[in-house]
């Protein structure tokens, strides 16, 4: 694979200091994009920037569909990247786009590690969802999938049932999947969108088209078997990996003590 038909986008709404790595391009997206410097901007084009507040990053992933002519293409934000989890002590190291292509020669596509989302308070990703957004706009989700992609039906009864989903909306793959994944994604929203009035919700509440694009993206491709998945972990970047070890090791000493 040539390494120059490789772009990762970094998504960003602020100046950031982009890592010093081959193969990745700032996206600026947001109201304030055309105040920061960024490699591409995501109100170009084919493009629904206009969305950004309830869509989020997944504007991006549409610019990036429409608009970037690529073998393979990645997703990842300004904070949040993949990266070496054994390599990673002192700073994170992130991967190459040699490694990646690497990778690629094995594997269809390259999605966050699962996080677990059941707890003692809610024991499926339907719950945990539900506990933390609207549980009308999920179940809106659901009749929408059985609607108009009722062959997603079953499988995406069966992730909201579940335990665990990759989070964040970061994927790279070829430019082929990535386009079929969207065309299923934006399909449901586009429709979700005529269904839900989202006037009254708070800022938070508001970007409910990102948060329910990290369930479709699972429910895609547990539908799509036949694409090899590799699960890679992904580090919040400004924050060093002793510090993030540290906080997850007393974070989990502090749920301990309430239990």
């Amino acid at each position: 694979m040539n390494e120059q038909k490789l772009k990762i986008f970094i998504v960003t709404h602020k100046q950031f200091n982009k890592p010093a790595y081959d193969c990745y391009y700032s996206l600026g997206v947001g109201d304030n994009q055309n105040n920061i410097v960024t490699d591409f901007h995501d109100n170009t084009g084919d493009n629904i920037t206009s969305k950004n507040k309830s869509f989020c990053e997944l504007t991006a992933l549409y610019w990036i569909n429409k608009n970037i002519d690529c073998k393979t293409v990645g997703l990842v934000h300004y904070r949040r990247y993949f990266y070496h989890r054994y390599l990673s002590l002192f700073k994170y190291k992130l991967y190459s786009a040699t490694e990646i292509n690497q990778i690629l020669t094995k594997f269809d596509v390259i999605l966050p590690v699962p996080s677990i989302q059941a707890d003692k308070s809610w024991k499926t990703v339907y719950e945990h969802y539900s506990h933390f957004h609207y549980k009308k706009d999920l179940d809106a989700t659901i009749d929408v999938i059985k609607d108009i992609c009722p062959e997603y039906y079953e499988t995406c009864l069966k992730v909201f049932n579940g335990k665990q989903i990759s989070l964040c909306n970061m994927v790279i793959t070829s430019k082929e999947i990535l386009s079929e994944y969207c065309d299923f994604l934006f399909k449901i929203l586009f429709e979700l969108e005529k269904k839900i009035d989202i006037s009254t919700y708070d800022e938070y509440q508001t970007r409910i088209y990102g948060f329910l694009g990290e369930l479709l993206i699972n429910v895609f491709f547990a539908y799509h078997k036949d694409y090899k998945i590799k699960y890679l972990p992904i580090c919040t970047y400004d924050i060093s990996p002793i510090k993030t070890y540290f906080m997850k090791f007393f974070g989990s000493i502090r749920r301990a003590l309430i239990k």
